[in-house]
C-alpha cells in the first residue's frame, strides 16, 4: 500500500511555466511503508485515521479493508487554496514569460499587492520606496526551490496549527477572501485601462477631426496658392507684353531720331501767345468699313467660351430677338404653326447633351466668373424649357394661327426654329443667322478687348470678376480709363456692343442680363491672357521622321481641335519635326508631318510634342 499525507501548498518550479497544479499529497511506496512500521511501531487504527483513500490495488496482507473518509473541512480547505492557486497562476499568465526577451503581453499587473502572502521572518525588508508583498513579488518567488523562497502562504495551514476542523474553515475563508482580494485590485486595475483606453480613444478621435480640418484647410490653401501663381503668371505675361510694347515704341523714336534729327534748335519762348487754340476732334475716314461689316465677312479664332455662352443663345426664347419674331408671318399656314409648336414642346422634354468647353487644373479667378456666367444663364434657359414642355397638347391642336404665333415666340426658342419643322427654310436661316452673328460679333469685341494695354484690361477683369449677377454694360464708357484709349478704338468696341443690343428686345430684362454677361465673357476671357496656349501631348508610338508621315498623338481631346500645328523636340529641345492634327478619335490625335527640321530617321516616343490652339486654317 502507498500512504499519502496532507502537505501544504507548494508550487513546482519549471521554466516554461509560473505555476504547476497543485501537489497536494505526499506518495510513499509499500516497501518504506514497511520498513518505517517494522523500524518505528506496530500499526494501529491511529496511523490511518483522517487518511484519503489509497489509489491502486490493495494489497491482501493490510489488516483494513476500507479507509476512512477526509474531513470536509480538509477538502474545503484544499478547494479554497486551489481556487487561489487558479488565480495566481491565470495572473502569472498575462505578465509573460520575464525568461523570455518578448515583450510582456497584456496589463501590468506585478505591481498589484499579494493578500495573504507575506515575507518570511529574517528576511530582509526592501527599500521604503519599493512596494512589498507584490504578486510580481510572489510569483517571481514561487518559481525558486521550496527551501530558498522568501514568501509564504499564510493561507496555509501546517500540522502543528491545525488542531481542530474550525481551523481549516478559518484558513479556507481567508484564502476564499484574499483570492476575491485578489481578483477585486485585478479588476480595478482591468477597469483604470479600459477608462485609459476610453480617454486614448476619445483623444484619437479628436486629433482625426483636427487632421481632417487641416488636410480641408491645406487643400483650399493649394488651391489660393494655385490661382495666385496663374495671377502672378498672368501678371509677368501682360508685363511682359506691355515691356515689349513700350521697347518698340522707344527704338522706332530712337529711329526717327537719328534718322530724321539732323540738328538741335533752341528757340527762345515768346513773351505773348499769338496762337489762339481751336478745340478740334479727330474724324473717321468715310471709306472705312464698318468694323461689324468687316467682323462678319472675316473671323475665326474664338475662344472655345465664348463659343459655348454664344451657343446658350439657341435655347433663347423667340421672343428676345425682334428681327426673328417680326418674320413671324412667314409661317402662313395652320398646320406648319401646330407643327412647330408640337415640335417645341417635344424638344423641350429632351435633355439635349450640351457641348461645354471643360478646363483642366485649378480654375483662374477669371475664368471661374466665366464659368459661373455660364452655368447662371443655363439654369435661366432651363426654366423656360421646363415652361414649354408643360404646353399642354389639346391647345395646341384646337390653336388657331394668330394664337400659335403667339404661343410660338413665347414658348418656343430659336434652336425650335433653326430646327426646321416649321418646314419654312427662310425663317429657319434667319434664326440661324441671328444666333451666328451674336457669335461672331462676341469674337470680334473679345479681339478687340485684347487690344487694350494689359494694365487697363486687367483692371476691368479685377472689377467685373468679382460680380455674381450682370453688370451693366451696354455703355463701354462706364469702365476705368476707358475714354482714354484711341477713338478708333473706342467707336469700335462701342459699336459692337451696340450690334449686341440691337439684336436682343431691349425691353425683357432677362434678354439685356444676357447680353451683358456675353459682353462680360469677352472682357474676362481677354485679360485671360494666352499664358497657357501650349498644350502638352504625347507620341504614341516610334514613327519615322518623314513628310506626310502620320503620327498618333494621346492628348485631352477636350483641348485639342483639327487644324492644331505639333512642334515635336528632341532631348536636347531643339525641334525635329512640324505637323499639323487632321483627325480626332478618343483619347488620340492624328497628325501629319509637314516638315522636318532635323536628320532624324525614326522619333521616339521620348519625344516632347508642343500643341498650339492657334491652328493654321
Amino acid at each position: 500500500m502507498a500512504i499519502q499525507q496532507p502537505a501544504p501548498f507548494a508550487v513546482m518550479a519549471q521554466p516554461s511555466m509560473a505555476f504547476q497544479p497543485l501537489a497536494l499529497f505526499n506518495t510513499t511506496s509499500i516497501a518504506g511503508f514497511r520498513a518505517g512500521v517494522q523500524t518505528a511501531r506496530p500499526v494501529s487504527s491511529r496511523d490511518i485515521r483522517g487518511q484519503l483513500a489509497l489509489p491502486g490495488a490493495v494489497e491482501r496482507t493490510a489488516s483494513v479493508a476500507e479507509r476512512l473518509k477526509p474531513a470536509p473541512a480538509v477538502e474545503a480547505h484544499q478547494a479554497a487554496l486551489a481556487g487561489k492557486l487558479a488565480v495566481i497562476n491565470a495572473i502569472a499568465g498575462l505578465l509573460g514569460d520575464p525568461l523570455a526577451s518578448l515583450r510582456p503581453m497584456g496589463i501590468a499587473l506585478d505591481d498589484l499587492p499579494a493578500p495573504g502572502f507575506a515575507l518570511k521572518s529574517g528576511i530582509p525588508t526592501p527599500a521604503p520606496s519599493r512596494k512589498l508583498n507584490t504578486i510580481g513579488d510572489v510569483i517571481t518567488d514561487s518559481r525558486k526551490p521550496t527551501a530558498q523562497r522568501d514568501y509564504i502562504d499564510q493561507d496555509q495551514l501546517s500540522e502543528a496549527n491545525a488542531s481542530h476542523e474550525a481551523d481549516y474553515f478559518r484558513a479556507a475563508v481567508a484564502a476564499i477572501d484574499n483570492t476575491i482580494a485578489l481578483m477585486r485590485l485585478v479588476e480595478g486595475r482591468v477597469d483604470l485601462y479600459e477608462r485609459m483606453i476610453d480617454d486614448a480613444r476619445e483623444t484619437r478621435g479628436r486629433l482625426m477631426e483636427w487632421v481632417g480640418a487641416a488636410d480641408a484647410r491645406l487643400r483650399t490653401i493649394g488651391i489660393e496658392i494655385e490661382e495666385a501663381r496663374h495671377d502672378v503668371g498672368v501678371a509677368l505675361a501682360l508685363l511682359a507684353e506691355e515691356q515689349s510694347r513700350v521697347d518698340a515704341l522707344n527704338l522706332k523714336r530712337a529711329a526717327i531720331l537719328n534718322e530724321h534729327a539732323k540738328m538741335v534748335v533752341f528757340r527762345r519762348p515768346r513773351r505773348a501767345l499769338h496762337v489762339r487754340v481751336v478745340p478740334t476732334a479727330p474724324a473717321s475716314s468715310a471709306l472705312i468699313e464698318s468694323p461689324v461689316t468687316v467682323c462678319l465677312r472675316d473671323h475665326d479664332d474664338v475662344p472655345e467660351e465664348i463659343r459655348d455662352y454664344a451657343g446658350l443663345f439657341r435655347d433663347a426664347p423667340v421672343a428676345w430677338f425682334p428681327a426673328v419674331k417680326a418674320r413671324m408671318d412667314l409661317l402662313d399656314r395652320l398646320d406648319a404653326a401646330r407643327a412647330a409648336l408640337q415640335a417645341a414642346r417635344l424638344r423641350a422634354q429632351i435633355a439635349w447633351p450640351i457641348l461645354t468647353f471643360v478646363p483642366t487644373g485649378t480654375q483662374p479667378r477669371m475664368l471661374a466668373a466665366v464659368h459661373a456666367a455660364m452655368a447662371a444663364q443655363r439654369s435661366v434657359f432651363d426654366r423656360r424649357r421646363i415652361m414649354a414642355s408643360q404646353m399642354d397638347f389639346s391647345v395646341i391642336q384646337t390653336a388657331d394661327l394668330l394664337v400659335a404665333r403667339r404661343a410660338i415666340v413665347e414658348a418656343a426658342s430659336m434652336g425650335d426654329l433653326i430646327a426646321g419643322d416649321h418646314n419654312r427654310p427662310a425663317l429657319a436661316r434667319l434664326a440661324a443667322s441671328e444666333i451666328e452673328s451674336v457669335g461672331q460679333i462676341a469674337g470680334c469685341l473679345h479681339e478687340s478687348f485684347g487690344e487694350v494695354p494689359p494694365i487697363m484690361r486687367l483692371g476691368w477683369a479685377e472689377i467685373l470678376s468679382e460680380f455674381d449677377r450682370p453688370a451693366p454694360l451696354d455703355r463701354l464708357s462706364g469702365l476705368p480709363d476707358w475714354s482714354t484709349l484711341p477713338l478708333e478704338q473706342r467707336r469700335t468696341q462701342q459699336g459692337f456692343v451696340d450690334f449686341l443690343f440691337r439684336q436682343i428686345d431691349r425691353n425683357i430684362p432677362d434678354a439685356v442680363a444676357a447680353v451683358n454677361d456675353l459682353i462680360r465673357v469677352c472682357l474676362l476671357m481677354a485679360a485671360h491672357a494666352p499664358v497657357d496656349r501650349v498644350i502638352p501631348a504625347r507620341l504614341v508610338a516610334p514613327t519615322p521622321a518623314r513628310i506626310g508621315v502620320n503620327l498618333d498623338l494621346a492628348v485631352d481631346i477636350r483641348l485639342a481641335r483639327v487644324g492644331m500645328t505639333a512642334l515635336i523636340r528632341g532631348a536636347d529641345s531643339q525641334p525635329i519635326a512640324h505637323a499639323v492634327i487632321e483627325d480626332l478619335g478618343d483619347g488620340v490625335a492624328r497628325a501629319r508631318i509637314t516638315r522636318t527640321f532635323q536628320a532624324v530617321t525614326t522619333i521616339q516616343t521620348t519625344a516632347r510634342v508642343d500643341l498650339t490652339r492657334v491652328s493654321l486654317r
